[in-house]
């Protein structure tokens, strides 16, 4: 009996063990401040077409096309709120699909965009990588123009 309990009581302590290395490794592959700046300098990388390091309002469009292009799995010029995902919400999606026949368009995704860049940007004009990470507006730019 002392037997069993003891090949038991190892059995736990080899789980626990097992668990407590796994743990610090799955909230160490979360991305940091840094990582997720990175992205967004990135992103602002891939579609500045001047080499001025911010996004104009123009290139924020060109990116929200390509977005558009990307998140259109069906390939039908319409994006329906599953297609969307968690990257805007139902109120948010409702409000910016004015015809509500299919879904939001590319017109309809384009405004999305402009508003969004209007609400991020300080100066109106340009956004950098600290406003897309530093606000929720610019995060919710972010959202739309990632791909």
């Amino acid at each position: 009996m002392i037997r069993k309990l003891s090949i038991a009581l190892s059995a736990c302590c080899a789980v626990a063990a097992t668990v407590a290395t796994v743990s610090p490794a799955a909230v160490a592959s979360e991305p940091t401040f840094d990582d997720r700046r990175e992205i967004a300098c990135s992103i602002i990388a891939k579609h500045d077409r001047d080499r001025d390091g911010r996004l104009n309002i123009f290139e924020a469009k060109r990116a929200g096309k390509k977005a558009f292009k990307t998140l259109d799995t069906n390939g039908n010029w319409t994006l329906q709120y599953p297609e969307v995902g968690n990257r805007i919400s139902p109120a948010a999606f409702d409000r910016y699909d004015r015809i509500k026949i299919r879904g939001m368009d590319r017109i309809e995704w384009t405004r999305l965009v402009k508003a969004r860049f209007r609400a991020a940007s300080q100066d109106r004009r340009t956004v950098t990588c600290d406003d897309l990470l530093m606000s929720r507006e610019g995060r919710d730019l972010l959202a739309v123009i990632w791909y």
